[in-house]
């Protein structure tokens, strides 16, 4: 599709959670029948691949890589390259919701201990490799 609306052409048939655009891939979540798992193709619908086996929730391309959170993980935040290789864990908090990234930092909702309460997560930013973890005030 153009900026305009005009030119509107179906890619795929997939059922897609999350998508991003990056370069000239889409990044999505499609839909298993279980979970959402990640994928990219090109911008016209060819060239599908899948990038990871991880139930996949939110993500966020940047840099080269994907971050997003890892439901077969409970909601970890972890990053993989873009062709699928170099999976990392970012953090090990228990849940993570709500991630974005701004410049080199990811925040996130997050809790540290066991147990859900969406009453106890807080603000945080880490580099986007993991390191230097922040609350944010």
């Amino acid at each position: 599709m153009k900026v305009d609306g005009s030119d509107e052409q179906k890619l795929s048939d997939y059922r897609v959670g999350y998508m991003q655009v990056y370069g000239n891939r889409i990044f999505f979540t499609e839909h298993n029948g279980v979970d959402f798992i990640l994928h990219s193709m090109k911008t016209d619908g060819t060239d599908k691949q899948k990038l990871s086996d991880d139930a996949t929730y939110e993500i966020y391309v940047a840099g080269g890589r994907i971050y997003y959170l890892n439901g077969s993980d409970d909601n970890k935040l972890y990053s993989i390259n873009i062709d699928g290789s170099g999976r990392q864990k970012l953090t090990d908090f228990t849940y993570a919701f709500y991630m974005s990234v701004l410049g080199d930092r990811i925040y996130f909702m997050g809790k540290e201990d066991e147990g859900f309460d969406y009453k106890a997560l807080r603000l945080y930013s880490m580099n986007l490799d993991g390191s230097d973890v922040r609350l944010v005030d």
